[in-house]
C-alpha cells in the first residue's frame, strides 16, 4: 500500500516537458489578456490578444461587469494602479 501511495505521488508531482509547454502558453496568454484589458478596456480585444477567450461563457458569467466592479474596488489585476482608463 505504502509503495502505491509513494508512486502515485511520484507521478502526480512530476511535470512533462509538453505540460509545461501548455502551462507557459495558458500563462502567456492570461498576461496578454490582463496587459490589453488594463490598455483598451475591452474583452473582445484581450481575448484576441490572448488567443482564446478568458471565459467561454462570458455572458452566462456576467463577465462583461465583472472588471469594473474588480477596478472600482481595486482588486486583482487593479490593485495599486491609479483609474486612469
Amino acid at each position: 500500500m505504502g509503495l502505491l501511495l509513494a508512486c502515485l505521488l511520484w507521478s502526480s508531482v512530476w511535470l512533462h516537458s509538453r505540460h509545461l509547454d501548455g502551462i507557459q502558453w495558458y500563462t502567456d496568454g492570461k498576461t496578454n489578456w490582463r496587459d490589453t484589458y488594463l490598455k483598451t478596456g475591452s474583452i473582445s480585444q484581450a481575448n484576441e490578444a490572448a488567443g482564446f477567450p478568458i471565459h467561454p461563457a462570458a455572458e452566462a458569467t456576467k463577465l462583461p461587469w465583472k472588471p469594473d466592479w474588480l477596478e472600482q474596488r481595486r482588486l486583482s489585476f487593479f490593485a495599486g494602479r491609479d483609474r486612469d482608463r
